[in-house]
């Protein structure tokens, strides 16, 4: 099996109820408490046409973060 990064995104409850309202969905407490129980996989089918950008930008993103965080501890 490929080996593969994981990167970890949080998003607080007004996001989500920010998304419900331009979606017009109900974010009620059951859903919201589904939510948070247990990470969600975002499979990268889901994003349509412009998938390989906005993997290169989470991947430039990531490889920043791991950088700074290198020379932060030597």
């Amino acid at each position: 099996m490929e080996e593969k990064v994981r990167i970890v995104m949080e998003l607080d409850k007004n996001v989500v109820q920010a998304a419900c309202f331009l979606a017009d969905i109900n974010l009620s407490d059951e859903v919201w408490q589904k939510m948070v129980a247990e990470p969600i996989l975002f499979p990268t089918e889901l994003m349509g046409e412009q998938k390989k950008e906005m993997e290169l930008g989470i991947a430039m993103a990531a490889l920043g973060l791991t950088l700074q965080k290198q020379e932060e501890t030597e």
